[in-house]
């Protein structure tokens, strides 16, 4: 067998799995073998190779991928910090730097059971790990030895694969973890490889009236594209294969592995000191190649709700109902809720905000739609970044250098961000007259059925309330009728009145936000953004 200890000397793990982008804010853990083996042959080249043995160390590499190793790791957090970039050429960009925060009482292991070493092969690598500096980004600083199965012989390992078909254990997750083909199997994956590329290249020559036999030339280059060992595959440099197309390195798999539970450093360090006190805000960053419009709304947050109701088993916080299937009256449930870009009017920031409070298991589910992410509309994935977990007052505000939502902040004036749509119908009478009420509005017309929401939400009458036709988005003056107001997946009551609706509402003294009203209020319609004071 082939042991390996594994100490953060800086508490920090920093690594991207290979299907992630740098800012989606995930981390790849366990450390998984690609990986290792990756770095072992980094360190051949880069550090003094000249006393270590070539071949053993292939060798070594290609008997350690015909095995899975396991895993002791010790307790690790999520977590990121926030930083701007320098300016360059008048702009900058917000840097989301995400890595696990690893307890460093205990080192982390990984050994390969099953894996028949020979004394010089296991030289070869044990000459490697002393000389390996770091794990994953530049930053992750190491320290790496082997040990004997002595050192480990009563650890139990706490991430093992898992077929498809096994459940995952009480108390874990599952996760992916990128591996290296034993070599049989990488083989059969070279020679089918071929084969279809062979027929791509065929195709391509016949569409263009030539003679579909393969050149030379044409061999030569399918040939290029192919490693042609294993160890070929793993020197490969990450740059390359994607200007050649890979979607996963070549020579690699994925295998699902169970792992312990990972807890964001916002949600670790709530749970400590809450008690009895939930928090009842969650404020996350998107990314996608395509960023939704903040006119598509109601279809993001019906996706965000169903992944949250996945992970969280259908939790009353997300369903708005309680173990009964009766509906929650109080409006203690999730609001989800979209923020946009001024000058772009795509979502850049969600919001999730439960009165009730998030229990644990709703922080769990919060995690996983982190880990996860969503489809947006078009198919283009969205990925969320849980950026503070707390209260309204926590990061409410209007300084976007400090990451501060306007949708959470404490202001006298609030202004319609997307249609507010009444729940009733206006009334009048049998000749067609409007009724109205003792202040001369129309009863349950829209400005009508604003107040009485407000009311019915405990929020002070407002000094002024005045309409808007519409909401300026990317410079663009946008009618409501724009906004989308029907969930995909239904299964909720419809608007009794369809028609979309702005307004511009000023109280007497400062209220904290969210502030949203009316049919859709929890996916993100009739929400109101503060206005920043002059």
């Amino acid at each position: 067998m082939l042991a390996l200890r594994i100490e953060f000397l800086t508490r920090r793990f920093h690594a991207t799995p290979w299907d992630r982008q740098v800012n989606e804010g995930v981390v790849e853990w366990p450390p998984a073998p690609w990986r290792i083996f990756r770095a072992f042959l980094a360190t051949y080249h880069l550090k003094n190779h000249n006393d270590i043995n070539r071949e053993d160390l292939n060798s070594a590499l290609e008997k350690l991928a015909e095995t899975l190793p396991s895993y002791r790791l010790p307790a690790a957090t999520s977590a990121h910090t926030r930083h701007y970039m320098p300016v360059y050429k008048g702009s900058t960009s917000l840097i989301f730097d995400t890595f696990l925060d690893v307890d460093t009482s205990l080192p982390a292991y990984v050994w390969w059971p099953d894996a028949e070493l020979s004394r010089a092969q296991h030289d070869a690598i044990a000459q490697v790990v002393q000389r390996i500096g770091y794990l994953g980004r530049a930053e992750s600083w190491v320290a790496l030895r082997l040990v004997d199965a002595e050192e480990i012989k009563d650890l139990k390992p706490n991430a093992f694969p898992l077929s498809q078909q096994d459940p995952t254990p009480a108390g874990m997750e599952r996760t992916r973890v990128l591996r290296a083909m034993p070599a049989q199997k990488f083989q059969a994956w070279r020679t089918q490889q071929y084969q279809d590329l062979t027929t791509r290249k065929i195709g391509e020559l016949t569409n263009l009236g030539k003679k579909p036999t393969l050149s030379t030339a044409n061999k030569k280059e399918i040939n290029g594209k192919l490693p042609e060992t294993l160890i070929d595959a793993l020197e490969a440099s990450t740059g390359d294969l994607k200007k050649q197309g890979w979607s996963r390195p070549p020579a690699s798999e994925w295998t699902d592995y169970a792992r312990p539970q990972l807890l964001t450093r916002a949600t670790s360090a709530r749970i400590q000191s809450m008690n009895k006190n939930l928090p009842t805000t969650a404020y996350f960053s998107i990314s996608s190649n395509v960023l939704p419009r903040l006119i598509d709304t109601i279809s993001v947050t019906d996706r965000i709700r169903k992944g949250l109701l996945s992970h969280s088993d259908g939790a009353p916080v997300f369903s708005g109902r309680d173990a009964d299937g009766n509906r929650l009256a109080d409006h203690s449930h999730a609001y989800i809720l979209c923020e946009a870009n001024d000058s772009s009017g795509k979502i850049t920031h969600v919001t999730i905000h439960a009165p009730m409070g998030f229990d644990a298991t709703a922080i769990q589910a919060f995690h996983g739609l982190q880990k996860r992410g969503i489809w947006g509309h078009g198919g283009h994935n969205i990925q969320l970044v849980l950026l503070s977990l707390g209260r309204p007052e926590d990061v409410g505000g209007h300084d976007k250098r400090a990451a501060q939502s306007p949708l959470l902040a404490s202001s006298t004036h609030w202004r319609s961000s997307t249609p507010f749509i009444p729940t009733r119908h206006p009334k009048r009478y049998k000749d067609g007259r409007p009724k109205l009420d003792e202040n001369g509005l129309q009863i349950d017309s829209p400005q009508h059925e604003l107040l009485r929401l407000l009311r019915v939400q405990g929020f002070p009458h407002p000094l002024k309330i005045s309409p808007l036709n519409t909401v300026n988005l990317a410079g663009k003056e946008t009618g409501w009728l724009e906004f989308r107001i029907d969930r995909q997946s239904g299964g909720g009551r419809r608007a009794s009145n369809a028609t979309g609706h702005g307004f511009e509402i000023v109280f007497q003294s400062p209220i904290q936000g969210p502030l949203a009203l009316g049919y859709g209020a929890h996916f993100g319609l009739g929400l109101f953004k503060a206005i920043s004071p002059l």
